[in-house]
């Protein structure tokens, strides 16, 4: 999944209603994303995957 936003900032993701663990790539970091977490990230595109 692509989140496409007009401005370059910082906002919270959460994973409170997802059924399975991805990892996030942001600006500056690609890591890993357990249910029920918080994660800051930052930049203009964020990627959400699954790796195989």
């Amino acid at each position: 999944m692509i989140f496409k936003y007009k401005k370059d900032a910082c906002r919270v993701f959460t994973m409170k209603d997802m059924k399975f663990n991805v990892y996030i790539k942001d600006k500056y970091t690609i890591s890993y994303f357990k249910i029920g977490e918080e994660k800051r990230v930052c930049g203009k595109e964020i990627k959400e995957y699954i790796k195989d």
